[in-house]
């Protein structure tokens, strides 16, 4: 699903997956974060799609995100980064 993202958005910075704590700590795959450069800035929410959370930020929100001064819904942490492929 990331990279269908990449493809159609050349804007995306970066793509993160969102992990929900479980009881072995190991984090089960919540979603996906998508850092935008051209995204409206206003409250983190996550959209669905089928199973899936799309959670998109703008780079600005990330910092945040990253540094403490905004939180992720449902108190899921960023995973890690899934790279644009071919």
């Amino acid at each position: 699903m990331a990279q269908s993202y990449y493809r159609v958005d050349p804007k995306i910075i970066a793509i993160y997956r969102l992990l929900e704590e479980d009881e072995n700590d190991s984090g089960k795959l919540a979603g996906l974060l998508v850092v935008v450069g051209a995204t409206v800035v206003g409250n983190i929410v996550p959209v669905y799609f089928e199973s899936c959370a799309i959670v998109d930020v703008t780079l600005k929100e990330f910092d945040d995100i990253i540094s403490g001064q905004e939180s992720l819904p449902n108190d899921w942490c960023i995973g890690e980064r899934i790279e644009r492929g071919g």
